[in-house]
Order: C-alpha cells, then structure tokens, then sequence
C-alpha cells in the first residue's frame, strides 16, 4: 500500500518576495501608463503608484522579523555608506518588530499596509525632531520639524493615497505568496 503524501506550500524567501514586488511594479508601470496616456491620472500619481510598489521591497511584512531580513539587506548593497543605512533601517524596523510576532494578523494581513506607513511617517517625524534638536544645540539654523510637517502636507492626497497604494500592491504579492492576505477576520479575535 503506498503512502500518500501531503503536500505542503512552498517557503518564500526574500528573494522570491523581491521577485513578485518587482513584477507588480512593472504592472504598475504598464496600467498607469496606460491611465495616463488615457489622462485619468497624473505623472505624479502615477510614479507615486510605481515607488510606493517598490517600496514594498524595503517596507514588506517580513519586518516583524528580528535580524537582518532580506528588505533590510538590501541597503548594505550601497557602496560605502550601505552598511550604515542597513543597520539603521534594522535599528529602526527592530521596534516594531518586538512589538508585531512574526506572520501576526498585524503585519500579514490587509492592515499591516497602513500600519507600516504609519510608523514610517512617525518615525520619520522623529528623526526630524531629532535632527532639528541637535542642530539648534550646535547653532545651526535647520529646516524645522514644522517645515518637515507643511513639506508632507503639502503631497497632494491623491499622490499620498496612490503611494499608499502601490505599497499596498507589493504587500499583496508578499501576503498572497504566503497565504495570509485575508486573515483580516483573525485580528480582532
């Protein structure tokens, strides 16, 4: 009698996630392209669309992992000042990732998108608050966090909304390859 074996779904690695974000942004690419040249969006809009996918690559939701995750080595491919933008990028993901478990309802499924923006955005207020801090202290005149904050609020909705969806897009190859992109039902369990 033989033994029937179950299958069971094929591990994603970095690499492959990486692979399905790029295809998704070259299909950004195409369809706005074609929404253009059709003048149903914007250029804006439109290469908004195109970098929020790609910053699916730097952004997935594999940064609820602890240590160097495939987005994050990313950066150490800059030549000389990528290892320190790697580990900052790592120092920076670190806290959410002891704050989210790995493969969580948080961060794979549809609300882990705008929740990554969102500590994107905050962090990134922090760090001008920060910078801005410590130039006044050596007597520069920077630019003001409040400056930082018109600078953001200025980016058209449209543009922010179609970054936000590109963003999306790429998570949705991420979630779909592992099989949580509709574990939406289990995070308020």
């Amino acid at each position: 009698m033989a033994r029937k074996f179950q299958r069971s779904p094929p591990v994603s690695d970095g690499a492959m996630h990486a692979q399905l974000v790029v295809f998704a942004a070259i299909g950004c690419v195409a369809l706005g392209g074609v929404a253009f040249t059709q003048e149903l969006i914007s250029m804006q809009v439109w290469a908004a669309l195109v970098i929020g996918c790609l910053c699916a690559l730097l952004m997935g939701p594999d940064l609820d992992q602890q240590g160097v995750v495939w987005s994050t080595g990313i950066w150490y491919r800059i030549p000389v000042i990528g290892v320190f933008l790697g580990r900052a990028w790592g120092l920076f993901w670190s806290f959410y990732a002891q704050w989210v478990p790995h493969r969580s309802p948080v961060s794979h499924s549809i609300i882990g998108t705008p929740i990554r923006a969102a500590y994107l955005v905050a962090g990134l207020y922090v760090v001008a608050f920060v910078v801005r801090s410590i130039a006044r202290e050596l007597g520069l005149d920077p630019i003001g966090q409040e400056r930082v904050v018109e600078m953001f609020l200025e980016i058209p909705r449209e543009v922010k909304l179609a970054w936000l969806g590109g963003l999306f897009i790429g998570d949705m190859t991420h979630l779909l390859r592992d099989g949580t992109a509709l574990r939406l039902r289990n995070v308020f369990r």
